[in-house]
């Protein structure tokens, strides 16, 4: 296989009730908790299963970009405690993972694995009943997507009372000089970038939608990036009424 990366597993017990059986006496996590923890998520094909071995075809990439290649190879680090998990082959799985130390290999901490259903539409009109959803993820979309506002009472719509938006976005700066210089620009780099705007403020667009707010982070990309922006996570819950 090409571009193939070995990965260590290490399985926490969070998971939902499809595509993978575990045996375990660790601490539960939140897939909102894995998410904000996560420095690389994943979604991918398991196309060769050994014991406690797992090659996944990665077909979608959240975080990580530049560290995932076409193909990884997942170790279940477990193999020898309390904790073990055995994903299905030919099952697709999300990935939740952080960077390790240490070796030429790239270690994981594998958070939240569940079978995956890929649908393509708008976000603005989602195929998907009311109520349906225990967390939705928004990941550098909202910059994108031409109508925000929509599409966030789309998510509203197909929330669960209770369920979470968990955000992780990129737009307006902190520093005022530098929101003029997005202003500016903002048309000719959506004309390069897809459609992306520079100038957005994702919280004030989460917040204008009807959520409240519950954890936030702002942090500053590292110089090169200074046009993006700051960058916005955070977790949400729809109001009531």
């Amino acid at each position: 296989m090409k571009n193939l990366v070995t990965l260590l597993v290490f399985a926490s017990c969070w998971m939902s009730a499809a595509g993978a059986a575990h045996a375990c006496s660790c601490e539960p996590v939140s897939p909102a908790a894995g998410f904000d923890r996560a420095q690389y998520v994943f979604a991918g094909k398991v196309v060769r299963a050994e014991a406690h071995t797992w090659h996944v075809e990665v077909e979608r990439v959240w975080k990580g970009h530049e560290r995932l290649g076409r193909t990884v190879k997942l170790m279940d680090a477990y193999s020898s405690t309390d904790c073990q998990f055995f994903f299905q082959l030919g099952q697709r799985y999300l990935f939740f993972a952080i960077l390790a130390k240490g070796g030429r290999d790239v270690f994981y901490h594998h958070l939240t694995p569940f079978a995956v259903e890929y649908l393509q539409a708008g976000g603005e009109r989602m195929p998907l009943a009311d109520r349906s959803a225990d967390t939705v993820v928004v990941a550098y979309a909202l910059c994108t997507i031409p109508e925000p506002q929509a599409a966030l009472a789309e998510i509203r719509r197909v929330l669960k009372p209770g369920g979470r938006l968990v955000f992780l976005e990129h737009g307006q700066a902190e520093p005022v000089w530098r929101q003029g210089v997005q202003n500016r620009l903002n048309r000719v780099w959506g004309a390069l970038a897809g459609g992306c705007h520079l100038n957005r403020n994702p919280i004030g667009l989460v917040q204008g939608a009807g959520f409240d707010v519950r954890e936030e982070r702002r942090e500053e990309f590292p110089m090169r990036f200074w046009l993006l922006g700051s960058h916005y996570s955070g977790v949400a819950l729809a109001r009531s009424g």
